[in-house]
């Protein structure tokens, strides 16, 4: 260590650390109590956290300190004696340098560079001229990661298409994202500083949030499936995740609401559950959804004690139609014996395709078989004149068969036999007719 290094000393004020003023090597040996009061900075600034380094006005390095060392991977003796140049990573960083506070980059000794804030201030001798000069290097690594951070962070957070929402642990809104006012509806200056309640649907009872909110308190997050209203009033769909924002203490102080418009997937999933249950070409319930609501009627019927029919249609010499005009003009022809059948019954009723032309009907709630004769009679008589399908006229007829319950038993399965059976007996009979099942 070069001696004289510490013959200098000020308060900066920007560390707050002390550095040196002119201060006579002859006065410092007169004076045993500043030596004293040398010693003790030299063992202060030696254990001081940051790098300090002092150089000469021609900027070879005379003194560093340990914190110097073991952030720039230099031995002292290295060091000593060598350009500061050897610190930079260009030679024009240094120019203009005295008595400002800054951020550069350095160079550890194995070439690679690092973010340092840096302050560098003159050491002035009695007739004020600069002697040297004493740099405080802090290196920044950390804090400019965490702003790298906290800038991608932003970045993600604006420009994200999910809606993103901060509040307190009140739920009061400290700050939104672009995607949440997109979603929303509500503009910023709308929603800081209103409780998230907001946004609720009233679809949900307290027994919901009371949950969610025991979730997220015992597990800090929770996420589902939620109705909100936007500011339009339009309610709508969306998957909410929120996590537990903490302090360092551990403390919960915000909550972050990351959620998505599931508008299209549940309008997809409805779809996708329409197609399984609904017949193609002619929209009407498939043979699953009939056999579902046949279940549920018989149910009902058994405890309300009240009777339902069930008819089984097929289309007279439909296989002739197809042959002579085409498929498309047979299914022309099955779409409008679905508006038929539909017209035919009460709204409340079920009319449904099993393949075909094979139809089904629930009857449900009548006073006695009179009424499934005379639904069956009414679409009988719309089959008499001939359908217009596609500029040609189509004559055909239906045949009906019809089973009762409870009368013909109480097995959903059976009663759609009977149904089934009854209207094979018409076939056979010559068509284009209806007969209740008798028990043949």
């Amino acid at each position: 260590m070069n001696s004289g290094a510490y013959d200098y000393l000020v308060k900066d004020k920007n560390y707050n650390y002390l550095t040196f003023l002119p201060i006579t090597v002859e006065n410092a040996l007169k004076q045993k109590h500043i030596r004293a009061r040398n010693n003790m900075l030299t063992s202060s600034i030696t254990n001081i956290s940051d790098s300090i380094y002092i150089t000469e006005k021609n900027d070879i390095i005379i003194f560093v300190n340990r914190a110097f060392c073991n952030t720039y991977k230099y031995d002292e003796n290295e060091i000593l004696g060598k350009d500061s140049q050897i610190l930079w990573n260009t030679e024009s960083q240094r120019d203009g340098l005295v008595d400002s506070v800054d951020e550069y980059y350095h160079k550890r000794k194995n070439g690679r560079e690092f973010p340092v804030s840096l302050t560098r201030s003159a050491i002035k001798d009695e007739k004020d001229r600069d002697v040297a000069y004493v740099s405080i290097v802090r290196d920044i690594t950390k804090q400019k990661l965490n702003e790298e951070r906290l800038r991608l962070a932003a970045v993600v957070f604006e420009n994200t298409m999910e809606g993103l929402m901060i509040t307190d642990t009140v739920g009061t809104i400290l700050s939104i994202n672009p995607a949440f006012s997109a979603i929303s509806g509500y503009n910023k200056n709308e929603v800081m500083g209103q409780n998230s309640s907001i946004l609720h649907s009233g679809r949900h009872d307290k027994a919901f949030f009371h949950k969610m909110w025991t979730t997220l308190i015992q597990t800090d997050k929770w996420s589902g499936e939620i109705w909100n209203r936007r500011k339009n009033g339009e309610i709508f769909p969306e998957w909410l995740s929120i996590t537990a924002i903490k302090d360092n203490q551990g403390k919960v102080a915000q909550y972050a609401g990351v959620f998505n418009d599931i508008t299209g997937r549940k309008q997809y999933e409805e779809l996708i559950k329409y197609q399984a249950y609904h017949d193609a070409l002619t929209a009407l319930p498939n043979r699953e959804l009939f056999n579902d609501r046949l279940n549920l009627a018989v149910t009902q019927g058994e405890r309300d004690k009240s009777k339902m029919a069930i008819l089984f249609l097929d289309l007279d010499d439909f296989k002739q139609v197809n042959d002579s005009f085409g498929h498309s003009v047979g299914d022309l022809l099955l779409q409008k014996a679905a508006d038929i059948f539909i017209e035919s019954v009460r709204k409340g009723d079920t009319v449904a395709r099993f393949g075909g032309d094979e139809f089904a009907i629930i009857l449900s709630r009548i006073d006695n078989q009179d009424n499934a004769a005379a639904v069956a009679q009414m679409i009988i008589d719309r089959f008499k004149n001939p359908v217009l399908i596609d500029q040609h006229k189509i004559s055909v007829g239906v045949s009906i068969g019809i089973s009762l319950f409870p009368d013909h038993g109480i097995g959903p399965d059976k009663l759609l036999e009977m149904a089934d059976n009854a209207m094979y007996q018409v076939k056979e009979k010559g068509k284009n007719n209806f007969l209740v099942y008798n028990g043949v």
